[in-house]
């Protein structure tokens, strides 16, 4: 009579392949066709392991394909949106950041040029199906009007002929990065944003378009106010441009600027001079759209940072900056001359009688003494009302999140 086989436990089994996947050996005597057996179990079980470690690494060094599936350029008011998604795959680009290039295209090959990296052999379709080509350096960098979506930081540039748009950090699968572009096109010309990485097949995303200025189109001026807030020193910064084709418009030979406390809650709003309780001022703060109502006027103790003026004008125009206090006792500032198209004006300040966790706006334009009645005293491509406008710079006294 043959021996009587060992039976082994479960507890037995499972000490047997947990020693061979982590020591690679056995402790104490085992039968040597059940030890066998069950090592074989174990490998078949590691190198099942091991299989999808390896398959979810390949998978992991796929570059990511990218779409520009809603970018649009809208004729009416001579903006580009462009808008690139990670649709498949994690980006793993090394400076933490994705970069797209605009460049000129032509529809005659006989014109085409390597532009960067991309060579001159390299067509592009637009929406109704036209091919492009390459055609040369950029004549100026994007102006960035602002993120769509708070977590991307833009910054723009020219390089190799080529305006670039770097957004950081980089796209994880299904994140989107969008921001509008304008003043950098002309009339009867086609651009491409291309996304400067390659995809896994090879091939390079893009968003082909013409730009063409319709004959109905109402020419304007059109202010873009951005800026930032310190926390620490309390300085406010603030970039004011006009983006429009027409320059801005004065009253009594100044430009005046709106600053008041505002409310996220309609219930709280007050009527301000000749602007109504309830009154809507929609725009972003953190790249995101956020609408406030006006609350209170006061004397906010303002000190201009003289030496943080400057002005970039095409024109060699130097423009000024002044704060002061009405009759009322509240707080106004405003500028001159009138901002010509494409120029820029940067100052700081800071405020005394700003209170911690209140709420301010500084306006571009004129809306305390218009009120809804109409817009500012500038009439712009995106006004005072329009949902976001892009005429005022909000923040919250004393917080980091400006």
């Amino acid at each position: 009579m043959g021996r009587r086989r060992k039976e082994i436990s479960n507890s037995d089994r499972s000490t047997l392949v947990n020693y061979h996947r982590h020591s690679g050996s056995i402790v104490g005597a085992r039968p040597r066709n059940i030890v066998s057996a069950l090592t074989r179990k174990a490998t078949r079980a590691r190198w099942g392991v091991a299989e999808q470690e390896a398959k979810e690494l390949k998978e992991s060094e796929k570059l990511p394909t990218y779409e520009f599936d809603q970018s649009f350029y809208d004729a009416q008011t001579g903006e580009v949106v462009i808008s690139m998604r990670n649709k498949e795959f994690n980006s793993f680009s090394q400076e933490n950041h994705e970069t797209i290039n605009i460049i000129e295209l032509t529809n005659l090959e006989s014109e085409a040029t390597n532009v960067g990296i991309y060579p001159a052999e390299m067509t592009f379709t637009t929406g109704n199906n036209e091919i492009f080509y390459p055609k040369g350096a950029m004549a100026s960098s994007v102006d960035t009007i602002l993120p769509m979506f708070s977590k991307f930081h833009l910054s723009t540039s020219i390089e190799e002929g080529m305006a670039v748009v770097s957004s950081s950090p980089s796209l994880a699968h299904n994140e989107r990065v969008a921001f509008r572009a304008v003043g950098m096109f002309s009339h009867g010309s086609s651009y491409a944003a291309i996304q400067n990485s390659a995809n896994d097949n090879g091939t390079y995303s893009y968003f082909a378009f013409t730009y063409v200025i319709p004959s109905d189109f109402v020419y304007k001026a059109d202010y873009r106010m951005m800026g930032s807030y310190d926390s620490s020193s309390k300085v406010i910064s603030i970039s004011l441009k006009n983006i429009g084709t027409l320059p801005s418009q004065e009253a009594n030979s100044y430009c005046w600027m709106n600053l008041f406390e505002v409310t996220d809650n309609v219930e709280d709003s007050n009527t301000i001079q000749n602007l109504p309780a309830g009154t809507a001022l929609t725009t972003y703060r953190n790249g995101e759209v956020v609408t406030v109502y006006p609350k209170s006027i006061a004397n906010y103790g303002i000190t201009l940072n003289e030496s943080s003026v400057t002005s970039i004008s095409n024109s060699n125009i130097t423009y000024t900056v002044f704060f002061g206090l009405k009759s009322g006792g509240s707080s106004y500032a405003r500028f001159s001359p009138a901002l010509a198209a494409g120029d820029e004006i940067t100052f700081s300040f800071v405020g005394s009688n700003f209170v911690a966790g209140s709420k301010y706006i500084l306006t571009s334009d004129e809306i305390l003494y218009h009120g809804t009645s109409r817009p500012g005293d500038t009439l712009e491509i995106v006004d005072d009302y329009h949902t976001p406008s892009n005429n005022y710079f909000l923040w919250e006294a004393g917080s980091d999140s400006n």
